[in-house]
């Protein structure tokens, strides 16, 4: 399983100071992936352990008319740092 993408932890983790804010209203982005597959592995991985996930943008990463697409990993944003730190645990274990 490749690197997480790009996303920082500041900009994965939600941004609310509300205390009564549902912390699953607000998905967060874990990771941005070039295909569908290594965004489906992450998502097992963290379903695995526990953290739902679901996967968006897998429709336009299969474009078979080089059209760029992305795969994102989204998470509750109550769970963004434990995904985060998951998958990083995860790409060091494979490098």
């Amino acid at each position: 399983m490749g690197k997480p993408g790009s996303v920082s932890l500041e900009y994965a983790m939600s941004d609310t100071n509300d205390p009564h804010a549902d912390p699953h209203a607000d998905p967060v982005v874990v990771g941005i992936y070039d295909t569908e597959f290594e965004a489906a592995l992450v998502k097992n991985m963290l379903g695995e352990a526990g953290i739902p996930a679901q996967m968006v943008g897998a429709m336009t990463a299969g474009f078979r008319a080089e059209t760029p697409g992305k795969v994102k990993v989204l998470v509750p944003g109550s769970l963004g740092e434990q995904a985060i730190a998951l998958i990083a645990q995860e790409a060091e274990s494979n490098e």
